[in-house]
């Protein structure tokens, strides 16, 4: 059951909303060889380009079948201890503070090639992925693929009392400017198309530590869109106490969140908050 209360501008009414929802995941892996894996995971979801980052679906329609859609299909492949080299449909490719998902929602499975590197203390990684193919057989429009290449380096220290992670990382929407937009999603648009770029900053630091027995998280998230001067930022600021381990375990969390109109993709971010893409703040 998803509960959702939704305060709007007098003389609007209240939009508060309840629904029941499903959500079915299921899949398996592979080996190849000692080095390579190949996993496939298969999930509910709606095979549209404007509900891209959920496997919830609704229970509504009259009883209507849901659908069984491929979720992630890509190979692990493994040169080393150290280095893992991803291809296909993928998870997602770089850490988050509480796996916030104010930038990139966290049911989001990206599609193309991802490096993850870790040696000891410090971590990269990069990823390039094939957003959305641009074709016209006339030529009457740009055929320049939306494209996204990003890369994360981080550093995680762990105390006898606690542990940290900070990470920075830039993300790079190639050719987005101009690109027809599926969804608003609260981004800019000019007669249907991306207004702007999207080139991203992003800060992610995380805290775990224990309090009166109990494990205890802080992150942060913070996001700039370097191409627009106006309405750019976007701050997540979260808290977890308690973890979800074995039966009887208990966890519950919390975040303030802000995220301005062009300072991330709305089409890829958090789908639930506010509901759903960018211009919101909630808590």
């Amino acid at each position: 059951t998803e509960e959702i209360k939704d305060e709007q501008a007098k003389p609007l009414p209240e939009g508060d909303r309840t629904r029941q929802r499903i959500r079915l995941r299921f899949g398996g892996t592979a080996q190849v060889n000692d080095e390579t894996d190949v996993i496939v995971r298969l999930a509910t979801g709606t095979a549209t380009n404007t509900e891209n980052t959920s496997t919830n679906q609704d229970l509504t329609d009259y009883e209507a079948k849901k659908a069984i859609l491929v979720d992630m299909a890509y190979f692990n492949y493994r040169p080393n201890e150290n280095t893992q080299i991803w291809g296909g449909k993928t998870p997602g490719q770089y850490f988050t503070a509480l796996n916030s998902d104010l930038v990139i929602d966290s049911d989001t499975t990206p599609e193309g090639m991802a490096l993850k590197y870790k040696n000891g203390e410090f971590f990269i990684n990069a990823g390039t992925d094939w957003v959305s193919e641009r074709y016209s057989a006339t030529g009457a429009t740009d055929n320049t693929d939306v494209g996204l290449v990003g890369f994360q380096g981080g550093y995680t220290h762990k105390m006898d009392s606690c542990d940290f992670t900070i990470a920075i990382e830039q993300l790079n929407y190639a050719n987005i400017k101009g690109a027809t937009a599926p969804s608003s999603k609260g981004n800019t648009l000019v007669a249907g198309n991306y207004k702007y770029n999207y080139k991203l900053n992003v800060l992610d630091a995380e805290l775990n530590t224990t309090i009166s027995g109990l494990p205890v998280g802080f992150g942060i998230e913070m996001v700039n869109n370097t191409e627009v001067s106006d309405y750019s930022n976007g701050s997540n600021f979260g808290i977890r106490v308690g973890k979800l381990k074995e039966k009887g375990t208990w966890m519950v969390a919390a975040d303030y969140r802000e995220l301005q109109k062009d300072a991330a993709l709305g089409m890829l971010s958090e789908s639930d908050s506010s509901g759903g893409g960018t211009d919101i703040r909630t808590t």
